[in-house]
């Protein structure tokens, strides 16, 4: 199964034009990205006050709200953080969605803005550490296309 996985990173747009859309039997928006470039199967968010009152698909996120549809656990380990939603949403396709293949556009992971916000995204550094933990459990499966990710991911 392919997943692509849309985020909010400032490229996303340039990120989008390099595919195919077809070429993917699920896509999963996260945050204001499932609602800017929908449609989209599932809307994952960490931030579910935020949207699940704005949802455009099956919500998902790591806490029970009003609007949200599915409860999926966002660590992938104890005392760690979530690796951004980004990495939520590649969690959710692989254990629950059993993805053979993800694709991440606009899920650069590095302090660039936005797609909505002008200014730098600082926590990028902190979340990069949960990314490099679990990049053994997603190298062969998971696949960026652009920013810091991709240079994470998508080595030999």
């Amino acid at each position: 199964m392919r997943v692509l996985v849309i985020g909010s990173g400032h490229n996303v747009e340039n990120e989008l034009a390099q595919i195919n859309r077809d070429d993917f039997d699920v896509i999963i928006g996260v945050n204001r990205a499932a609602i800017l470039y929908g449609p989209v199967d599932y809307h994952l968010t960490l931030h579910p006050r935020d949207f699940a009152s704005l949802k455009v698909a099956h919500m998902v996120s790591h806490i029970k709200l009003k609007g949200v549809n599915e409860q999926f656990d966002c660590l992938w380990r104890i005392g760690a953080n979530s690796g951004s939603s980004g990495l939520y949403a590649a969690k959710y396709a692989l254990e629950k969605l059993g993805a053979d293949e993800i694709i991440l556009a606009g899920v650069g992971m590095d302090e660039t803005p936005h797609i909505y916000n002008p200014s730098k995204w600082h926590d990028a550094k902190k979340y990069q550490q949960t990314w490099i933990e679990v990049a053994p459990q997603l190298r062969g499966k998971v696949k960026s296309l652009g920013g810091w990710t991709a240079q994470l991911l998508n080595g030999d």
